[in-house]
């Protein structure tokens, strides 16, 4: 599990022992439907924070996995980016609300940046998300110096995004370092060299999927 989400499996957990408790000493129909939602809220949330497949994966240098769990969305290129150059690629790819919402690093690589951008927290079909909402950026660069960035997007019921690591570490590809809450969006920005091996419409697994190489 997630270390994101234990605080809150710990506190479900309490008041699910605190209702069973009551309800021996005080039955009522109120405490089984309270006890009821809890139960559900405490199933959720283990589903919810899960973390399959901890990682890290052994895949050449070159090779880049995908971040997290989803459908790709989109398989753009765009003309310019600060940290990857001209001509660069993005892969977005959309993760569904049940769906793991750890983040890994593509591919082994030290990272460079770290940037949190506050912002909005519009739903996807709107056009403004990509640009306004909140996002957390982190630059990796590996020992060829080859570069990408993972931008993981807030969406209409996230309120946190996360990265466990500093920069200057380390990472081997598919090791987890983040997390994002509740039905999200994440960018891979790669250079113009890069081959992308995904297209619109495909399912992806965090850690395992091959999306791209550096060529």
């Amino acid at each position: 599990m997630a270390k994101e989400g234990v605080p809150l499996l710990i506190a479900l957990f309490f008041f699910l022992v605190a209702t069973v408790v009551a309800y021996y000493f005080y039955p009522h129909f109120l405490l089984v439907g309270f006890g009821g939602l809890v139960f559900i809220l405490l199933v959720f949330t283990a589903v919810f924070f899960r973390e399959p497949h901890p990682g890290p994966v052994n895949v050449p240098e070159n090779v880049l996995v995908s971040p997290c769990d989803g459908e790709v969305v989109a398989v753009n290129k765009i003309l310019y980016n600060d940290f990857v150059g001209l001509d660069a690629f993005v892969i977005r790819i959309y993760i569904p609300l049940l769906a793991p919402h750890i983040i890994r690093v593509p591919t082994s690589a030290r990272i460079k940046f770290i940037d949190l951008r506050r912002g909005e927290f519009f739903p996807f079909r709107n056009k403004k998300a990509l640009f306004e909402n909140e996002c957390l950026s982190v630059g990796f660069m590996n020992a060829s110096e080859d570069k990408c960035i993972v931008r993981q997007i807030a969406g209409p019921f996230t309120k946190r995004l996360s990265c466990r690591r500093m920069i200057g570490d380390f990472l081997r590809a598919g090791e987890v370092y983040g997390m994002i809450f509740f039905g999200s969006m994440v960018e891979v920005y790669l250079p113009r060299y890069c081959a992308p091996f995904v297209k619109k419409g495909m399912t992806v697994k965090g850690g395992q999927t091959v999306i791209a190489r550096f060529k």
